[in-house]
């Protein structure tokens, strides 16, 4: 019968040793069981040390951004040491309580704490800690971040310390937005096009029921008219759309600033709303090609019901839609002849208003759907990044089972989620926290 020991490997000692050179040398010293009956309870067990060891390293490391207790002169202002408090700080290997100055202006006021300045400190967490956090929490619900980290870090968090974490890091990111640009590392002589797409998607709110969701993407294509480098922009509902489109706006500014030679095309369905946005900003408006189609699939329905024939007149007029000059013009016709044509069908009425709404929808666009054109450009017809986008950013975090949001809450994880999302962001938003504070 195999014998197990209630935590038989434990770390004994740590020593710090300073060579010749200043550099110093830290030494664990770690007791190990006679016998390791378990290979999965011996690496559990060493995780667990591996821990502790990394937690005397955190130990040292945030120590080391304390003061002496010497006077302190910045923006302006002079601080002195008000004392030694404790408090407790959460790392990716545990908790650490740790004495550290506090210091204040001698007018009074708040108080401030050099070493959680120096260290970034978010929300009495390390940085790395609070990137773990809060991306856990933008990817997945609550419960579900709590199980990732005691299963993947042997570390037992609550739900308000995750929660309330990642609230902070959300605050901070949508604080730096209008400070903060972003990287694109494609070559200026790579991008022939820039795609801008925007739509809405609706999310349970705490309240007022269902409200709109607004999503917009700026994609860098190729001149194939192949994607590439994508940002994302998710905005919490509110009234009008006036912070999603300032939002978009310093995205746009940026870009232009960086791809100056690129030509830009605005994709979207037939919402009119999204319209005007797209057309300040882009020399090329595209009607999204999927939508296009769903209305040309429901108006052959009408008249032929479902059958092969229906489905082949569909595949003809969406190839001369796409390929051919002119092409909306015709299948407009084509879809008169069906409503007042001497040999129209004989249509209910719910058939007509069927391809009455296609014939409407097609006529409030057609100067969108030059698609032949488009093709031969290279840039792309379909919403599909935006389309992707509601349902990645937004959908699979927010409208889970038993959901419901305050807008603030939701704009929180929608930001960090849309930094996650866009390409090489995420990582840079850490390295920004790094270098300029929070």
């Amino acid at each position: 019968m195999l014998v197990f020991y209630r935590r038989p490997m434990k770390l004994e000692s740590s020593e710090i040793a300073t060579r010749s050179d200043g550099t110093q040398v830290m030494t664990f010293s770690i007791v190990l069981p006679k016998v390791i009956p378990s290979a999965l309870e011996f690496e559990r067990e060493s995780r667990r040390v591996v821990n502790e060891c990394g937690l005397a390293l955190m130990d040292h490391g945030l120590r080391s951004f304390d003061t002496e207790g010497e006077e302190i002169r910045t923006g302006g202002r002079t601080y002195t040491c008000k004392g030694r408090q404790t408090e407790t700080y959460q790392t990716s290997f545990g908790s650490r309580m740790i004495d550290r100055s506090v210091y204040q202006h001698s007018g009074g006021g708040k108080t401030w704490v050099p070493l959680e300045d120096r260290a970034r400190i978010v929300a009495l967490a390390t940085p790395h800690f609070a990137q773990l956090v809060s991306g856990t929490l933008a990817d997945h619900n609550g419960r579900e971040a709590q199980r990732i980290f005691a299963e993947h870090h042997q570390r037992e968090i609550s739900l308000n310390f995750i929660q309330h974490l990642t609230a902070e890091t959300g605050r901070l990111a949508l604080a730096k937005e209008k400070k903060w640009s972003y990287d694109l590392v494609t070559p200026p002589g790579e991008v022939c096009w820039i795609v801008m797409g925007t739509d809405g998607t609706c999310t349970p709110m705490c309240e007022g029921g269902w409200k709109q969701v607004m999503v917009g993407t700026i994609t860098l294509c190729n001149k194939a008219g192949e994607p590439g480098e994508t940002i994302y922009v998710a905005n919490a509902p509110e009234d009008g759309k006036a912070t999603f489109y300032e939002r978009m706006r310093r995205e746009v500014a940026v870009v232009k600033k960086l791809y100056p030679k690129a030509r830009w095309a605005g994709i979207s369905d037939g919402a009119r709303d999204l319209r005007p946005f797209l057309e300040e900003h882009t020399e090329v408006l595209v009607l999204d090609f999927f939508h296009l189609t769903e209305y040309v699939n429901a108006a052959a329905k009408a008249c032929y019901g479902e059958t092969d024939k229906a489905a082949g007149w569909s595949a003809d007029a969406l190839h001369t839609l796409k390929h051919d000059a002119g092409g909306a013009h015709m299948v407009i016709d084509e879809f008169r002849e069906w409503l007042d044509g001497p040999e129209a069908p004989a249509l209910t009425k719910l058939e007509r208003a069927t391809i009455q709404r296609a014939v409407g929808y097609m006529e409030a666009n057609e100067d969108r759907m030059d698609y032949p054109a488009a093709l031969a450009s290279g840039y792309m017809i379909g919403s599909g990044v935006t389309e992707a986008a509601c349902k990645t950013v937004v959908k699979a975090r927010v409208c889970g089972s038993g959901m419901r949001w305050y807008e603030a809450s939701m704009q929180q994880i929608l930001c960090l989620r849309a930094l996650r999302k866009s390409t090489n962001r995420w990582e840079q938003f850490w390295q920004k926290i790094d270098r300029h504070g929070c």
